[in-house]
């Protein structure tokens, strides 16, 4: 061991180890992806999706047009049938 107690590390260059009494170190593979993050909520034009829906258009297609999930074109249908019956 160096003077102060510490050990110097093994390096792996040019498909050699170079260091402290030649130990095996393997190179963690770091995995990086991308993704597009929405902190905003799309404001939905409830009149346009009224309209779509009532001249039959799928849930999956409105939600490909208008750039939302299935699962909000659902609820905002949901709100629509809730408030016409009032």
């Amino acid at each position: 061991m160096p003077e102060g107690g510490i050990e110097a590390p093994s390096v792996l260059v040019g498909g050699r180890e170079s260091g402290a009494r030649g130990r095996n170190l393997v190179e963690q593979t770091v995995i990086v992806k991308e993704f597009t993050a929405r902190w905003f909520r799309p404001e939905i034009d409830f009149c346009e999706l009224a309209k779509l829906r009532k001249d039959g258009w799928k849930v999956k297609d409105i939600a490909a047009h208008m750039g939302i999930s299935k699962t909000c074109v659902l609820d905002r249908l949901r709100k629509l049938d809730s408030r016409s019956q009032i």
